[in-house]
């Protein structure tokens, strides 16, 4: 899960129980106890990343939590190859990665 519980505690709260509750583990990327001066309007899109068979491809953006958020990835996929790539100015936007690769599927017959 994100850093939804650096603001949002009782809400991330509220999500890991009813994730638990479905049989997941929860593991959620936390950041203001590790660095200085979290930066929040970057660090909620290290989850947004993109897996391609054994290769994880996450967001970077040159900031303390870079190096963090790759820990906790490689954690929770402890057999993926892990590479950062530079995306402040997508990730600033709303999106990274993941929402990069959506791609819609339409049968031959409507293309």
């Amino acid at each position: 899960m994100g850093n939804h519980g650096d603001c949002y505690p009782e809400e991330a709260a509220s999500i890991r129980r009813i994730l638990e509750s479905y049989g997941f583990e929860v593991t959620e990327m936390l950041f203001k106890d590790k660095v200085d001066s979290p930066c929040y309007n970057l660090n909620w899109a290290y989850i947004n990343f993109l897996q391609v068979g054994k290769n994880i491809i996450m967001p970077k953006f040159n900031i303390e939590e870079d190096a963090i958020a790759k820990q906790y990835i490689q954690a929770a996929f402890h057999d993926c190859n892990i590479r950062q790539i530079d995306m402040p100015e997508i990730a600033i936007e709303g999106g990274a990665l993941y929402c990069l690769s959506w791609n819609v599927y339409l049968p031959k017959s409507q293309v």
